[in-house]
């Protein structure tokens, strides 16, 4: 949540000497809390330090359309493609990752979380080759699709050693095996997004990053269209803020539509010129002090001027020669 601190340091600050405003601040704060990682599986996964085998490793992840289906289809159950590279001379009989699931929906929130395997049959020597694994993904048009905490691992050339035998005896891989962060799970055309807020004196921003589909891309908020994006490219767009539907469009006219994405506001700025006082001969003869003690990126400024020890403390002394 922002901070009244989080505001520009131009920002004026501007209250009547002797003026108090109460100030009722509403905080509604919602937290989820999910844990689902390699660990939440049946099997004991060998420790990571042990997997000191570098021979594969996967370098992609993709849901492409059924057979039958247009290049262009957008969700549906699709099986999970993953793409392995293979530095050994030899083939290697199979190919697996334990991982978590996390589906986005089309405004960037998280729609569900849940253990995954997926394994692949049959690696070919000396190659980056792009493979079917065991594992279907249901899935909705404009989600996103994220595997973390990845855990992988790989058998020998023998005939024996199957993606059922890895699946059912993870703690005897070592040391062909190797974690990795998460991998983006290509699933037609795509997007990731950075927003920024906006702040007091200046738009926010909505930084886009198109992937999967065929370069170049299209990017469309309300009237503002760019096009020529690049593969591994983005795009940012200053905007006020709100909520705002983002159009992604490939070179092949397929398109997604990512909803909702949201740049924040400043956060408000509230002042306190602090409780009226009575100035007279026995009674706060010298004045008083007044505001409160200064926070950090702000200006302050009082009017009006006479009496004040200062125009721009945030706590000047008021001594006025009549009711101010």
């Amino acid at each position: 949540m922002p901070s009244l601190l989080d505001s520009p340091t131009s920002f004026t600050r501007k209250v009547k000497l002797v003026k108090h405003s109460s100030l009722t601040i509403k905080i509604c704060v919602s937290v989820f809390f999910v844990f689902a990682t390699a660990s939440s599986f049946a099997q004991t996964l060998p420790a990571a330090s042990s997997c000191t085998s570098k021979d594969l490793e996967l370098v992609g992840a993709s849901l492409p359309p059924n057979p039958g289906e247009s290049q262009c289809a957008c969700g549906g159950t699709r099986t999970l493609m993953l793409t392995i590279a293979n530095k050994t001379g030899s083939t290697r009989t199979s190919f697996a990752l334990w991982g978590t699931l996390e589906i986005y929906n089309s405004d960037g929130t998280l729609k569900s979380i849940e253990p995954i395997f997926a394994c692949a049959p049959n690696i070919p020597k000396s190659a980056t080759t792009t493979l079917a694994s065991n594992k279907q993904i249901s899935y909705l048009c404009g989600e996103s699709i994220i595997i973390k905490d990845l855990f992988l691992a790989w058998t020998s050339a023998s005939p024996n050693e199957t993606c059922s035998v890895l699946e059912a005896n993870p703690s005897t891989i070592a040391p062909k095996c190797g974690t990795l962060p998460q991998i983006q799970v290509i699933a037609g055309v795509d997007g990731t997004f950075v927003e920024t807020a906006a702040s007091c004196t200046a738009n926010g921003s909505i930084k886009v990053s198109p992937f999967g589909g065929v370069a170049p891309y299209k990017v469309k908020i309300v009237t503002d269209e760019r096009t020529g994006i690049a593969a591994g490219g983005f795009t940012t767009f200053s905007l006020p803020s709100g909520e705002y539907d983002v159009l992604i469009t490939d070179s092949r006219g397929c398109s997604v539509t990512k909803e909702d994405r949201t740049i924040g506001s400043a956060a408000a700025v509230t002042a306190d010129a602090g409780a009226d006082f009575t100035k007279s001969c026995n009674e706060n003869p010298n004045g008083k002090q007044i505001g409160s003690a200064a926070a950090a990126g702000f200006t302050y400024s009082w009017s009006p001027a006479d009496g004040l020890s200062s125009s721009t403390s945030s706590n000047p002394t008021a001594n006025p020669s009549s009711t101010t």
